[in-house]
């Protein structure tokens, strides 16, 4: 990995500190000195001239669905050429995991990610290997075959999950308490996989002007899978962000 020293910029270091003028010195993947008029250590230091330059660490992007996209696009352009450094994706409750052997359910999702993206759905449906029904499982499948240039976290979709547990009646109704459980077991095992949290969604319609399936959740429902294993995770959404509790109605 190359060495670089990062000379005539203004450092913003992330400590809520003013922005100041400094060299930055970087040794492999480590920043290892930052300092005023930081001299070279020879021809293994490239040096970057930074002038008129803001120098900051790595922004994360916070709001993405590259979920799917990431398996034909493993650039993520715009992101590297802005800055961002880590990605995170699995928002508005919309993840391509889980899903389930119910064909018709699983088409669902690739509707959603195509209306809402403004993607044609043919990439979604060739381009990906759906070798997974689990979270933990899409997440196995895309490390060991995907590799991009920035650092990812993801959640997991109440959408994917209310699809993958109730099949097309996920728009249509509450769910029943055995197909709570089952959300709570597909929750279980993508937060013990790594997922920041679930994602929901009570906002949007679809290309159809239907609700999304998360806005046929009752507090029941929202009630049992807060509480079906305790853990820190965000849980984030259009029409409600909490911790805890989830669901606006449930928090009040």
């Amino acid at each position: 990995m190359a060495n670089f020293l990062i000379k005539g910029g203004t450092v913003v270091d992330g400590k809520l500190t003013p922005a100041y003028k400094a060299d930055v010195r970087v040794t492999g993947d480590t920043i290892a000195e930052i300092g005023a008029d930081l001299a070279a250590r020879g021809a293994d230091e490239r040096v970057v001239d930074a002038s008129g330059c803001y120098v900051t660490p790595g922004f994360i992007e916070a709001h993405t669905h590259f979920d799917a996209a990431m398996w034909w696009d493993d650039g993520l352009n715009p992101l590297p050429g802005y800055g961002a450094t880590t990605l995170i994706m699995g928002n508005c409750g919309f993840s391509t995991a889980p899903i389930t052997d119910n064909k018709a359910a699983n088409h669902e999702v690739v509707k959603i990610f195509s209306f809402f993206e403004d993607i044609a759905e043919e990439p979604f449906v060739n381009q990906l290997p759906w070798d997974w029904r689990k979270w933990s499982e899409y997440k196995a499948s895309m490390t060991s075959k995907v590799k991009i240039p920035l650092n990812y976290a993801a959640y997991v979709g109440h959408i994917a999950i209310r699809l993958a547990a109730m099949g097309l009646d996920a728009w249509e109704r509450t769910a029943t308490p055995l197909e709570v459980e089952r959300m709570c077991e597909l929750l279980e095992d993508a937060l013990q996989a790594g997922a920041l949290g679930l994602s929901t969604n009570l906002l949007d319609h679809d290309g159809d002007d239907r609700p999304v399936p998360t806005q046929l959740a009752d507090d029941a429902e929202c009630q049992r899978r807060s509480k079906s294993r305790p853990f820190g995770g965000v849980k984030p959404g259009h029409g409600v962000t909490c911790r805890g509790e989830w669901r606006e109605g449930v928090a009040r």
